[in-house]
This record gives structure tokens, sequence and C-alpha cells, in this order.
């Protein structure tokens, strides 16, 4: 077996090194491969070049090796002119991008079509975050620190949208609603696939109450927030919709404190 390294040079400066298993009826010198580019394939296409072989070696590890020393040696991965976007099993950066966009798509589409698949990961996902903040505490709360961050982040663009727009989250949640009141009407196993959702959830939460003391506490604190909530906000209206708000808003144009006589038209 003859393996060889190879560079492939282009008439405005810019080269690629690789490697190859030569075929047994040729030899390095004649062997008409040039490279089997992912990333820059047009510059094969529309740009000339000559391939100049290398070094020869009797084994594929050699060849191998050898690459990865010219690589490092004409620094591909910060050299604009080299064309190669990995060396040795290390990527550039570029390509590390593009694969993860691919790898991304491809793993959630799998998730979504494969619920088995979905759960191996996600409790591999799970296992692994435990076993990482078991080691590293100062990880964990970092994580803290930045789930805090942005979740204050959230309520003030909350705060500010409601603000600005009153009606945002009631407009949306009405086409949210619409839609799966639709498709429910129109699709029976969609239905019946709600309903287990829903039984299933009801039943999750009931029996998390009753073994789970802190789960328990949290539920009541989260009732207590929502009491208080409610004590802190007040009715509004212009005549024909009743709305509950927090005491803390300005009043939008059109409405006034108070509720009109139709409960039908009060909306929490």
């Amino acid at each position: 077996m003859v393996c060889y390294t190879y560079a492939i040079v282009f008439e405005d400066r810019f080269f690629y090194i690789g490697v190859r298993k030569c075929p047994k009826n040729l030899t390095p010198f004649t062997d008409p491969y040039s490279g089997s580019p992912v990333t820059h394939k047009e510059k094969w296409v529309n740009t000339t070049f000559k391939k100049k072989v290398i070094s020869l070696h009797s084994t594929w590890k050699d060849a191998s090796f050898k690459e990865i020393e010219l690589l490092n040696h004409v620094k591909w991965n910060s050299n604009p002119r080299c064309l190669n976007e990995n060396n040795g099993g290390c990527f550039s950066e570029e390509t590390c991008s593009k694969a993860g966009k691919i790898g991304g798509k491809t793993t959630i589409d799998k998730m979504r079509n494969d619920p088995d698949f979905a759960k191996a990961r996600n409790k591999k996902l799970s296992e692994s975050l435990k076993r990482r903040y078991r080691e590293n505490p100062e990880v964990l709360e970092k994580q803290r620190v930045l789930v805090l961050e942005a979740s204050m982040k959230s309520l003030k663009s909350r705060e500010n949208l409601l603000r600005n727009n009153p009606d945002y989250y009631k407009n949306n949640g009405l086409k949210i609603s619409e839609a799966l009141k639709l498709k429910a009407s129109e699709d029976p196993s969609f239905r019946e696939q709600l309903a287990i959702k829903a039984n299933k959830a009801s039943e999750t939460y009931r029996k998390m109450l009753k073994e789970d003391p802190e789960f328990r506490e949290k539920v009541k604190a989260g009732r207590e927030r929502a009491a208080l909530k409610i004590k802190n906000s007040v009715w509004i209206t212009n005549g024909q919709k009743d709305r509950r708000v927090s005491a803390d808003l300005p009043i939008p144009d059109g409405f006034r404190r108070g509720r009109s006589n139709n409960k039908r038209r009060r909306e929490q």
C-alpha cells in the first residue's frame, strides 16, 4: 500500500493540503485525484490549479501524521489562503458552525418523530447536567444567576409590552385558543391526545401534591402570590368590556375604574 500527501495550488495562491491512499493500478504521480472539497467546491470548478505530491508513505497512519504536520506548519486555521477546514479531526470555526446548525436541526426533527429517542436523549442530558453540577458547584451557582437575570429581563419586557399594548396577551391568547379549538373539532385523534395529556398532567399534579412536601410548599406560595396579585389589582371598564389590571399600571385611554353591569363581559 502506498499513501501520499499532496497539495493543490491554485493560480491565485490559495492552496489545499490532503492525504490519499493511492489506487493499486496507479502511482501518486499519475493519480488524477485532486481532493474532496466540501466548503469550497466552487474553487475547484472556477480556478485553475496544479497538484503537487509532497511525500510518500507505506502506511496511512504515517501519511496522516505528515498531513497534520504540514497543516500546522502553514498555520491552517489562521491562514486566509488555506482552504482546509479540518486537521486531524480538529475543524475550523466556520465548519463547526455549519455542522452545528445541520446537526441541531437533524436532532430536533428526530426528537419530534421518535418519542423514545427524545426521552432517552433528555434523560442522558439531565444525568449529564446533574453530574456536572455535583462536580462543579460554582457552575450551578453561575447558572442560577443567569436564569435569574433572564427572568428579570423577561419580566421587564412583559411589563413594558403590556404598558404599551394592554390587549397584546389577550389577542394572542385568543388566536392560539381558536386555533386549538378548530384543530380539535376537525381532528378526533388530536382531541383524544389533548384529553390524555390533560388527564396525565392532572394525575401527576395530584401525586406530587400528595408525595412531595417541597412541591406543596411551592404551590402554596404560588397561590399566596396570586392572591396578593389579585388584591393589588383593580377593575376597569370601557362600558362594553371589563378587565382586571395591576393597580400600578396606567389606565388605558377609553377605560375607567369600575365594572359594567353585564357580568358576561367581564374579563380576568
